[in-house]
């Protein structure tokens, strides 16, 4: 973990990721490398985060927790592991304003701090944050139930930064970790790689043939190898959508 170009050491509870694919941190983590005030209440085990203005409230156990009073939700809970006390990451960073970035190649988060906290807006409907992002189903889904095209953007854009092609003791891989979404949408992703001898080869989401299949969900490291020789690939293109899962187009 790197916040702010330094790699943090845990020197005894380490981080580790949940059953929900998300990165667990030692709450101390939140105030000595985020400059944040913890406090805990063992009696309700409730954890409260304080940064300036902003207070993040979380029960253990509970995925919902209160940011300067709004109730949300999230898809992971705050642990109590061998008395210690451990938080999502991505969570917490994001409401507290930082930016937080994940390299699955190597397994790294990026911390940059100096951000500004997501505001709840005032619109109609029930505002909830996905990997960071703010998503109001009154406001971001158009009438035929489709993501709006300014929501869906950002949530691609920050599926194509988890994106990547990467080498491993001399073996290529597509690599890749989706971004929570909301439970109505699911994920398509397509890559077709041209090659110079003139054939094709599209890894999709959508595909039948399993040697190309890569999942739609969580985060996957798909074998290229024997698919493709990296030497004969002339150029490659990458779609990728959020839809609805009751809609087919």
């Amino acid at each position: 973990m790197v916040v702010n170009g330094s790699r943090i050491n845990f020197p005894d509870a380490q981080p580790f990721i949940d059953e929900n694919g998300r990165t667990q941190v030692p709450v101390r983590f939140v105030s000595e490398a985020l400059g944040a005030d913890v406090g805990w209440d063992g009696k309700t085990k409730t954890v409260t985060i304080e940064q300036g203005r902003n207070k993040i409230t979380l029960v253990v156990g509970k995925s919902e927790y209160t940011v300067n009073g709004k109730t949300m939700e999230m898809d992971t809970t705050v642990l109590l592991l061998e008395d210690r006390t451990f938080v999502p990451v991505r969570f917490v960073s994001e409401v507290l304003g930082a930016n937080v970035e994940w390299n699955a190649s190597i397994r790294t988060v990026y911390i940059t701090t100096g951000g500004t906290v997501p505001t709840p807006s005032p619109e109609e409907g029930e505002i909830r944050y996905y990997d960071g992002i703010a998503f109001n189903p009154a406001t971001d889904v158009d009438e035929f139930g489709r993501m709006t095209i300014e929501k869906s953007q950002e949530f691609l854009l920050k599926m194509a930064d988890q994106l990547a092609f990467v080498k491993e003791n001399g073996r290529y891989y597509i690599v890749g970790e989706y971004p929570e979404i909301p439970e109505e949408f699911e994920w398509a992703v397509g890559i077709g790689i041209n090659l110079k001898s003139g054939g094709r080869r599209n890894f999709s989401t959508l595909t039948a043939r399993k040697e190309y299949l890569i999942p739609n969900e969580g985060s996957f490291k798909k074998d290229t190898t024997g698919l493709i020789d990296i030497n004969d690939i002339d150029s490659f293109g990458i779609t990728i959508s959020v839809l609805n899962k009751d809609i087919n187009e």
